[in-house]
């Protein structure tokens, strides 16, 4: 991935915060890399035609990531029993 990112700043009230760090815990993940899961998990539900402008670096971010989640670099843990048995297999 390049080595350019760009941050934001997001504010949640407190009690969504608290419930997304939970979530976030509870799936193995920090809350950034959580926040950039569900980024890459909504964005893959779109077809490249439907996103209005795609910069080259932005085109291969996503492909990256993609590649990356059929890796299993990422996983959906639907599941209590998904979570238990990925938090076993740590």
């Amino acid at each position: 991935m390049p080595k350019n990112r760009t941050q934001k700043l997001i504010t949640f009230s407190p009690v969504l915060y608290q419930r997304a760090l939970a979530r976030a815990k509870s799936l193995g993940l920090n809350f950034s890399e959580y926040v950039r899961y569900l980024t890459v998990n909504d964005i893959q539900k779109q077809t490249i035609s439907d996103l209005e402008i795609l910069t080259k670096e932005v085109d291969q971010d996503l492909a990256e990531s993609y590649q990356d989640l059929a890796q299993g670099k990422y996983q959906t843990l639907k599941t209590k029993a998904d979570i238990k048995k990925f938090i076993d297999q740590l």
